[in-house]
């Protein structure tokens, strides 16, 4: 009589090269999820920085960043920035003085909210004649850390509703 089916060695080789494979995928894969996650944020930011920059000539003046960016707007209600209006919490004394002192309109913090750990990446001030971005020195989370590979820190000068670069 003859039995079919699989011996116990060849299960047993089956589930350590099932247990091989998982250690090395879940690393990967994790480390592939925060690259996904940076390259959102650096878009959403990209995409507010245009959004910004535009205003100005389709509308012929400045407001508040959330009224001048949809993305900003939308990243204020799912809670990946906040209208800080210059109050930088968080940030300790990272930033002694804003890079807009006078006449600032309004400013926004853009940060992460990944798996339930919240940091402030960057931030924006916009007043008549300057939208500044700049990143926040503390940072310390991959995230922040690739979105600031991709996105620099910038100054654009709004002279007269046009904007110079």
């Amino acid at each position: 009589m003859k039995k079919s089916g699989f011996t116990m060695i060849e299960l047993i080789f089956v589930i350590v090269i099932l247990g091989i494979l998982t250690v090395v995928a879940i690393p990967k894969f994790m480390a592939l999820r925060g690259d996904m996650d940076a390259v959102a944020l650096s878009k959403y930011v990209q995409n507010a920085i245009k959004e910004v920059q535009g205003y100005p000539l389709a509308k012929g003046g400045v407001v508040n960043l959330s009224t001048m960016s949809y993305v900003i707007e939308s990243m204020i209600h799912q809670n990946k920035a906040k209208d800080t209006n210059g109050s930088f919490t968080g940030w300790g004394n990272a930033f002694s003085t804003n890079c807009i002192t006078n006449g600032r309109i309004s400013s926004v913090t853009i940060g992460t909210n990944v798996s339930n750990s919240k940091e402030d990446c960057l931030q924006f001030e916009v007043n008549s004649s300057t939208f500044c971005v700049r990143f926040n020195p503390n940072a310390t989370g991959n995230i922040c850390k690739r979105v600031k590979s991709i996105i620099r820190d910038t100054n654009y000068t709004i002279n007269d509703h046009f904007l110079l670069f």
